[in-house]
């Protein structure tokens, strides 16, 4: 029963089913304790993260990675918007680490001998360093909201 909600959402493995409930937990964290950037920058991952598989399942086989990078552009794009609009640090080193991420999607485009397993187990790297960011950057966020009244007189 529980495989028939996750098998859409292509969360078959025990590391694709840890990896979301990581993003869903800094998701939460981001909502309740970080700012409109973090708000946003969380929006943004859960969106790519729920519309990746369907861009998969939409597009032709044959254009399956092509789906997959069209979707991690259009975070990288997002998260780049957060980082330049805003005085947040935590959205550049994120952007940082999807763009290297969506460069292994572009690498495999363009050499398919590009080993399919070193491929996979740096994307989940980049994947999880992406989110640590901004879970980093809402307790940044939360540590300054929690402190500034102390500061004032």
């Amino acid at each position: 029963m529980l495989s028939d909600i996750l098998f859409p959402l292509h969360l078959h493995t025990p590391s694709q089913q840890l990896g979301m409930a990581f993003m869903l937990a800094v998701a939460l964290y981001a909502a309740l304790r970080g700012g409109r950037p973090e708000r946003w920058g969380a929006g943004l991952m859960l969106a790519a993260w729920a519309l990746t598989p369907f861009a998969v399942d939409l597009a032709p086989p044959a254009l399956d990675a092509a789906a997959v990078l069209a979707t991690d552009a259009a975070l990288l794009t997002g998260l780049l918007a957060l980082a330049l609009r805003g005085p947040r640090y935590w959205p550049l080193a994120s952007a940082a680490f999807h763009l290297l991420g969506t460069l292994l999607h572009i690498a495999a485009l363009i050499d398919p001998q590009v080993a399919l397993r070193e491929r996979i187990v740096a994307s989940y790297i980049f994947s999880y360093l992406t989110v640590l960011a901004l879970a980093a950057g809402t307790a940044v966020e939360a540590r300054r909201e929690r402190d500034a009244p102390a500061l004032r007189p």
